[in-house]
This record gives C-alpha cells, sequence and structure tokens, in this order.
C-alpha cells in the first residue's frame, strides 16, 4: 500500500521558474550587501545561484540577462515579463529584509 500525502504547494507551469527567479536575485543581492562589495564572493555567490537555478529557470537572476534572452527569442514576453517582476521582487524584498536586520 503507497502512502498518498497531499501536496500544500500546488503551482503548474512555469510558477518554479519565478520562484527561481526571486530566490536566485535575493541571495544575489544579499550577497553584494552583506560582503561589503567584495567581487571574489559575489563572483561566487552568482557562480551558485546560476548552477542551482540554471536547470530550472535558466539562471537569468538579472533583468539585463532576461531582456537579452527575451529580444533574442529565447523567452516569451509573458515569460520575460514575469521574470523581470520575479527579479524586481526579490532585490526589493532582499533589501527589506536586510534593513530590519542591519
Amino acid at each position: 500500500m503507497e502512502l498518498k500525502f497531499p501536496n500544500p504547494i500546488r503551482m503548474k507551469g512555469h510558477a518554479w521558474n519565478y520562484v527561481s527567479e526571486f530566490l536566485g536575485t535575493f541571495v544575489l543581492i544579499l550577497s553584494i550587501l552583506v560582503s561589503n562589495g567584495n567581487p571574489i564572493a559575489i563572483g561566487g555567490a552568482l557562480g551558485l545561484v546560476v548552477y542551482f537555478s540554471k536547470g530550472m529557470s535558466g539562471g537569468n537572476v538579472n533583468p539585463a540577462v532576461s531582456l537579452v534572452n527575451y529580444l533574442g527569442g529565447k523567452l516569451a514576453w509573458r515569460d520575460f515579463l514575469a521574470y523581470l517582476a520575479s527579479q524586481i521582487g526579490g532585490a526589493v524584498t532582499c533589501l527589506y529584509v536586510f534593513k530590519m536586520f542591519a
């Protein structure tokens, strides 16, 4: 007999891509704020974020990269707008959280 547990998070389609972009941007901005501009720490954080989010969302993590992918035809306009909103939301949320605890 197989046990089946209900999935508490039901996201269909590309929703996980947007969550990945939100969290990736959050971590990238947090690394910039915490490291005081140390390029080694920022580059390491960017590398890890892209490595872990590449399989899900493409690892854009930056609105400029999303724009280039959109203009190059690799990203639909709806996905571009959703990525843009996720990335800006991740950055603003990170700044808010950082200001709360710093």
